[in-house]
């Protein structure tokens, strides 16, 4: 499905497969077919194979603080992408006019990602780091707060 540049910031925001035409957002998984992510190789290093290196990793399941969750494309090259524990990246590398307008959007909404979205990534982050994961029926959680530190927003414990 097409989105609007508009719809497809919005589900930036969430973290969800967008494709509004040039610009596009991808979900990263473990089991992500690297084919099916093109480009990696045309960004001038390190980010090229410092990005190839972190998916392929994630790919294996070690996942760190580095690790992408979420690519953002414009005209076929990744402008940015959030990580694992919700930091933006945006590598500074030549973009054209477009491309750029395009970096400075799905950074915007990539550092707005949504209350929900953080909440998936931060019960993530505690499973991989041994903590017990609280389940959103517990009655003891019911109305509780997470709070986490502004430059951590993953590290909710």
């Amino acid at each position: 499905m097409k989105y609007t540049i508009a719809e497809a910031l919005h589900e930036m925001r969430r973290l969800r497969g967008a494709d509004a035409g040039r610009l596009r957002g991808v979900e990263l998984h473990h089991d992500l077919d690297l084919d099916r992510l093109t480009g990696l190789d045309t960004l001038p290093p390190p980010w090229g194979t410092r990005l190839v290196d972190l998916i392929e990793a994630r790919k294996r399941g070690s996942i760190t603080a580095d690790t992408p969750q979420y690519l953002v494309y414009s005209d076929a090259l990744p402008v940015a992408w959030a990580t694992a524990h919700a930091a933006v990246v945006t590598p500074d590398v030549p973009l054209s006019p477009i491309q750029a307008r395009h970096q400075r959007q799905a950074a915007a909404a990539l550092s707005g990602v949504d209350r929900d979205t953080l909440h998936e990534l931060a019960d993530q982050r505690d499973q991989r780091e041994g903590r017990p994961v609280i389940a959103d029926d517990d009655e003891a959680m019911v109305g509780a707060l997470r709070v986490a530190p502004v430059t951590d927003p993953t590290r909710t414990r």
